[in-house]
């Protein structure tokens, strides 16, 4: 009986052809997809400010500091946005936060709110970013951070680099020499 089995599943697999064309259906639904992901993907700025305006105030997105990403094999995007989290007032109470997005149902896109609290960034991340970037998959950064024995709090003066990464369900900084 196994012996029978065995010939039938292996009639059925020489019979099927070993590669199928791809129909223009198929191509015209792909192109349909990349243009509803890239519209989606427009509208990352006006998402952040929503995000960030209903935890904070004073924000400030510059779209040179995203980057898309891999958490755990899922593609993210990663956005550096400054932010007085908690409205707190006063020039020096905003900073640098780190708010992870990700596509969902529908082609689009939200904040995934348990990588993107305030909390979830280090304190220690440049207030003054310079730029973030993707480098052998891996997110680095560049910007500056206050020299306390003659900087103000508006200004920020010692060059900084470093990487980000996610360990632990939180984001981790490692600065480079």
């Amino acid at each position: 009986m196994e012996l029978q089995s065995l010939r039938a599943l292996s009639l059925i697999l020489f019979c099927l052809p070993c590669w199928a064309e791809v129909s223009q259906k198929d191509i015209d639904a792909e192109k349909v997809w990349d243009a509803e992901q890239l519209a989606a993907e427009k509208t990352i700025p006006a998402l952040l400010e929503g995000y960030g305006n209903a935890i904070g105030c004073s924000f400030s997105f510059n779209q040179s500091h995203m980057v898309k990403y891999k958490i755990q094999k899922e593609p993210v995007f990663v956005a550096a946005v400054g932010l007085d989290a908690g409205c707190s007032g006063g020039s020096a109470m905003g900073r640098m936060l780190l708010i992870t997005m990700k596509h969902g149902a529908y082609n689009k896109i939200h904040v995934v709110s348990e990588l993107s609290t305030p909390i979830q960034t280090p304190s220690d991340f440049p207030k003054h970013l310079e730029r973030l970037y993707l480098e052998n998959g891996e997110i680095m950064f560049s910007g500056f951070v206050p020299d306390w024995s003659k900087d103000a709090l508006c200004c920020a003066s010692q060059p900084v680099k470093g990487k980000v990464s996610f360990t632990n369900g939180r984001w981790a900084l490692s600065f480079q020499q």
